[in-house]
């Protein structure tokens, strides 16, 4: 299993979520409060796509419209919503990155089309789930 402390780090670590992340509790909570918008930095960087603006602009499209994501720099955080899509993508790199132990195999596995995937790649997989993950909700 993915420690905790791998995904805060593909979201730029205590820098970037003005908190220490170890837990899945800390990482529920820190979802629950809404990212700072500076770790949609963060996961492009990690993700490669921060230098190329179509691939971006469609990972961040995962997340949250770019007109919303905008309003959200000047709000300065994201909704928790979207601080679960973010959450959800960073796990899926951590986790590519754990399995491949090299961040270039591990994009180039998030980002080609896979069968079982219906054609789609598993970075683009994680990021559309339309229904929310009942991992940050307090029961």
């Amino acid at each position: 299993m993915i420690q905790t402390a791998a995904i805060a780090a593909v979201l730029g670590g205590p820098k970037f979520l003005k908190r220490r992340v170890t837990s899945e509790d800390e990482l529920r909570r820190a979802v629950e409060d809404g990212f700072p918008v500076g770790v949609l930095g963060q996961l492009a960087r990690a993700y490669a796509v921060d230098k190329t603006p179509d691939r971006r602009a469609l990972l961040m499209a995962h997340i949250a419209p770019s007109a919303t994501l905008k309003r959200r720099v000047r709000g300065r955080s994201l909704r928790p919503s979207e601080s679960e899509r973010a959450a959800r993508l960073a796990r899926v790199y951590a986790q590519a990155r754990f399995a491949f132990d090299d961040d270039a195999l591990a994009r180039r596995f998030l980002f080609a089309p896979h069968r079982e995937l219906g054609g789609d790649s598993p970075a683009m997989r994680a990021g559309s789930s339309s229904t929310p993950s009942s991992r940050w909700r307090r029961s």
